[in-house]
């Protein structure tokens, strides 16, 4: 009998986290419902996103799967997952046409709450705010 192995999805939210602080809230919902679908459909999940230490100047960094002058380098892409979903948060011309060859070379790929850069997968916004955070 083959066994089955459960499927990895990549989320690079291309967010900036500080240390000594809290996911901000749309973040901390989109990434608990990426969560739980993930849960449900029994895959795994890579997430990422930069962290920075806290100062006056925050200077925003993302992180991403390509060493880039102007981002913080993350192990996640298409040689470790079976699919990416990315938060567009910051997302460079450089960064954008990174993705758009990666859907040329067959990965799949959906992107959080930009319908522009389908496909996408659309932000509840009034229901993250209505939900109460789970803890």
């Amino acid at each position: 009998m083959k066994q089955h192995t459960a499927c990895t999805i990549g989320v690079l939210a291309a967010w900036q986290v500080y240390e000594g602080t809290t996911v901000d809230g749309y973040l901390y919902v989109l990434l608990d419902g990426i969560r739980a679908a993930a849960h449900d459909r029994n895959c795994n999940l890579l997430l990422s996103c930069g962290v920075a230490p806290p100062s006056p100047r925050r200077l925003l960094t993302p992180a991403w799967p390509v060493p880039m002058p102007d981002a913080q380098f993350v192990p996640i892409g298409p040689w470790n997952t079976d699919g990416l979903l990315v938060v567009p948060n910051r997302l460079s011309a450089e960064r954008l046409s990174y993705v758009q060859n990666l859907i040329a070379d067959g990965h799949p790929v959906v992107f959080a709450g930009a319908p522009e850069l389908a496909p996408t997968v659309v932000v509840d916004n009034a229901h993250g705010l209505i939900r109460p955070l789970s803890t």
